[in-house]
């Protein structure tokens, strides 16, 4: 409780979107004991929403107030990585999204090689003095991830489905994950090839 009581409110946003994520893995896993029943996937997009919503409040909060601090930019984006991962992964793993297995562990390998080449980046840039800030691709990224884990687990309560709403939020997200890596990558690498020069 000491420890809670000396973060700021954007990093216990930030921390209370970790506690939620093995919350929100649990019911889109146990749907499969409810067998066709929409209550586990209402919770799951509710939890997944408040996720989504602390993950604005942080930023926002941080900015607006100036309570930037080294705890909440350390961990604010381990957060969001710990949130899409986990979430792909049990859109790859649990038997209620089969439909969806090969498709998001395609996508999942595409978040985790973006996520990997841009905090590379930021870190070589770190040495350099230079931050990384949050780019509108990067923001769209994000709100594309959000729509398409929103759509795939309400889609079925919603009508019955095809999914192709699912499948069009995935190849949107898929294609803003590259380029938005793409972007970084033009931008920040010629700075670093430069530098290995002299």
């Amino acid at each position: 409780m000491k420890f809670l009581k000396k973060i700021n409110l954007p990093t216990k946003f930030t921390l209370l979107r970790m506690i939620l994520v093995p919350v929100l893995l649990v019911f889109m896993v146990i749907e499969e004991l409810f067998g066709s029943d929409s209550v586990p996937r209402i919770i799951s997009a509710a939890v997944f929403a408040i996720c989504a919503l602390t993950d604005f409040l942080d930023g926002y909060i941080a900015r607006k107030k100036d309570m930037v601090t080294d705890l909440g930019k350390f961990l604010d984006p381990i957060a969001d990585k710990l949130l899409i991962l986990c979430t792909m992964m049990a859109f790859c793993a649990s038997p209620v999204y089969e439909y969806l297995h090969l498709w998001a562990f395609i996508a999942g390998v595409l978040v985790l090689m973006r996520e990997l080449i841009v905090t590379s980046l930021r870190l070589l840039m770190a040495g350099k003095n230079t931050v990384i800030a949050a780019s509108w691709h990067g923001k769209c990224k994000t709100v594309s991830q959000t729509v398409f884990v929103l759509v795939a687990i309400l889609e079925p309560v919603i009508h019955d489905p095809e999914y192709v709403l699912t499948y069009v939020a995935l190849a949107v997200m898929a294609v803003m994950t590259v380029f938005s890596g793409i972007l970084y990558l033009e931008q920040y690498l010629p700075v670093i090839m430069e530098d290995q020069k002299k």
